[in-house]
């Protein structure tokens, strides 16, 4: 019974290590390889808005952008004649618009192009990141994140189990002699 307790903790153990390994390696992975621009960088433009980073999307890409404050995503070619009246006639809808309770998260897809992110207000926002990420990829990074999660309890299920199959003492046997 010990030896099986410990042989099921070691096995446990390494296999939890070859998930969260491999897990780990593909989130890392997947995100860096995802991104193609990202940035939080706000500029002042001359119609009293604020302007992101230029963001090259082509076929496959979406736009990710999370903000404090309301966030159009606006052609490049179309910034100089966007303010704070027209800015709607202007703006791509975000195909997911999700809201937090201090922020909201955009998604826009099936773009291709360049096109700034543009907000109104007396100063930068004070939370604003944005990227450019492969389509379909968060599914993939929340997929093995979820993976990583199951090698860590299947570690910490395999270091309990091989330690009291380690310190298990054996059965006593008494030896009744006739």
């Amino acid at each position: 019974m010990r030896k099986n307790l410990l042989m099921i903790g070691l096995v446990l153990l390494v296999l939890g290590v070859a998930i969260a390994g491999v897990s780990t390696y593909e989130v890392s992975g997947g995100a860096i390889r995802s991104l193609s621009g990202a940035g939080n960088t706000m500029h002042l433009g001359s119609n009293g808005d604020f302007y992101s980073n230029t963001l090259n999307v082509s076929s496959g890409y979406e736009v990710l952008v999370v903000s404090s404050v309301q966030t159009y995503l606006i052609p490049l070619q179309d910034l100089n004649s966007v303010n704070a009246v027209n800015v709607d006639s202007f703006a791509i809808n975000p195909t997911t618009p999700l809201s937090g309770s201090t922020t909201t998260t955009y998604f826009y897809g099936g773009l291709n192009g360049s096109y700034v992110l543009v907000t109104f207000g007396s100063a930068s926002p004070s939370t604003m990141d944005y990227a450019v990420i492969k389509s379909g990829n968060i599914g993939q990074i929340v997929t093995f994140g979820l993976l990583l999660l199951v090698g860590v309890v299947l570690v910490i299920a395999g270091i309990i189990i091989a330690i009291v199959g380690a310190i298990l003492k054996p059965k006593y046997r008494s030896f009744n002699q006739y």
